[in-house]
C-alpha cells in the first residue's frame, strides 16, 4: 500500500543524491501517512539536529538540520523494516503498537533535514536502519506488484 497518495518526487541514491537511500514522496503538509504493510512499531520519536544542538521537530527544519525529524519505524514480516520520515507532529503511533496496512501513523511535514513538506519512505532489510541495509522503495515494491 502507497504510505500516502502521492508519487515519487526524488530518487533512491541518485547521481546528485547518492546518499538518499530512500525515496521522497511530493505530498503537502498534514496529508495522513500510512502503514505501507502490517507490522510492529519499533520507534516513533523526534531526531533533528543543528550545529550539534538538539533542533526539535515542533517546528520545519531545513537542509542545515541533521536527522528524520518526527519518524517511525515499522518492522514487518520477512525481516523488512520501513522508515517515515518527516512528520509535522509527533507520530499518531508509539513503540510498541501493531499496525494493518493503511493505519494511520502521521501527517507529513516538513520536520528535521527537509527543504519542504514531503513524505521520506525507505525500505531496509534485517531490520536494521542504516545504509547497508537499504532497499530502493520503488523496486521493492514493483517486485511485489505494487507501485509508489
Amino acid at each position: 500500500m502507497k504510505p500516502v497518495p502521492h508519487g515519487v518526487v526524488s530518487g533512491y541514491r541518485t547521481l546528485d543524491r547518492p546518499d538518499h537511500y530512500g525515496v521522497d514522496l511530493g505530498s503537502p503538509k498534514g496529508t495522513p501517512v500510512v502503514a505501507a504493510t502490517a507490522g510492529t512499531v519499533l520507534t516513533a520519536e523526534c531526531s533533528a539536529w543543528l550545529n550539534g544542538a538538539f533542533y526539535g521537530c515542533d517546528r520545519d527544519g531545513s537542509w542545515r538540520v541533521s536527522g528524520c525529524g518526527w519518524h517511525v519505524t515499522i518492522a514487518h514480516s520477512g525481516d523488512a523494516m520501513t522508515v517515515y520520515c518527516h512528520f509535522n507532529q509527533k507520530p499518531a503511533v508509539t513503540p510498541g503498537d501493531v499496525v494493518d496496512a493503511g493505519d494511520r501513523i502521521g501527517f507529513t511535514g516538513s520536520s528535521g533535514n527537509s527543504s519542504g513538506p514531503h513524505l521520506h519512505f525507505e525500505v531496509h532489510t534485517n531490520q536494521v536502519w542504516d545504509a547497508g541495509s537499504s532497499l530502493d522503495p520503488v523496486g521493492f515494491y514493483a517486485a511485489k506488484g505494487l507501485s509508489l
